[in-house]
């Protein structure tokens, strides 16, 4: 991504065979490099390898962010390493385990996100995900706004229709809503949540469930602390 080198990544995230169709999609790549270059740096705070798999915890900052947490999974395949599964963009510790050991749907791992398809998981993971509250805490009056971002780059090819719907954690949830999904492969989706009375203290949050081509993909990102004075 670095050496913004098409043919490279084509064959590290595809099938070889469908080489000469991925590297057309310049804009989708582009959009690949500036996803994978940002941040710039990441540092590795801790693992577990088991054989052929491993799992790097991971933490890495963005200018405008404080430090996030995250995981990445990675197998050996070929005699090469390869990630897997990565999750995060939640502050916090992470302690995901490799070999099956890491539940991507609970809490220990904060903004992971799981896929559902006839296929299996790696078929209906359609793109990458990565959801973040504009706050970690509230403190103030209320009614309080806490609002959610979905950063979506779409893995080739590009869907050409994805419908999604959010789920609040007081038990309402959004109307479904389709999009064309740009061709740069990428989007962003906001949504907020709003409520509290004075006195009142919870943990709030913002489940993403997003549907394509046939495969569903939910995304539980961290909750956020409002505190009504």
């Amino acid at each position: 991504a670095y050496k913004k080198d098409h043919q490279q990544m084509c064959r590290l995230m595809g099938n070889p065979a469908d080489l000469a169709s991925c590297v057309q999609q310049k804009d989708a790549l582009n959009g690949y490099i500036a996803m994978l270059t940002q941040p710039k740096s990441h540092t590795v705070i801790g693992g577990f390898m088991k054989g052929d798999e491993a799992t790097l915890d991971v933490a890495y900052t963005f200018a405008s962010a404080p430090q996030s947490t995250g995981f990445v999974v990675m197998k050996k395949t070929g005699g090469k390493w390869v990630i897997s599964q990565f999750g995060g963009s939640g502050s916090g510790s992470v302690s995901a385990k490799a070999s099956g050991q890491a539940d991507l749907a609970s809490a220990s791992v904060s903004g992971s996100a799981s896929a559902s398809s006839g296929a299996g998981a790696d078929a209906g993971e359609f793109a990458i995900i990565q959801i973040s509250p504009n706050t970690q805490k509230y403190a103030g009056k209320c009614p309080a706004t806490v609002t959610y971002k979905a950063n979506i780059t779409f893995k080739m090819p590009v869907p050409d229709a994805m419908s999604y719907h959010w789920e609040r954690s007081d038990g309402t949830r959004t109307p479904d809503k389709k999009v064309a999904p740009p061709r740069t492969g990428h989007l962003s989706i906001s949504e907020s949540w709003r409520g509290g009375k004075p006195g009142e203290e919870q943990t709030v949050s913002m489940r993403f469930v997003a549907e394509a081509n046939g495969a569903m993909m939910v995304q539980d990102p961290p909750g956020v602390q409002v505190a009504c004075k």
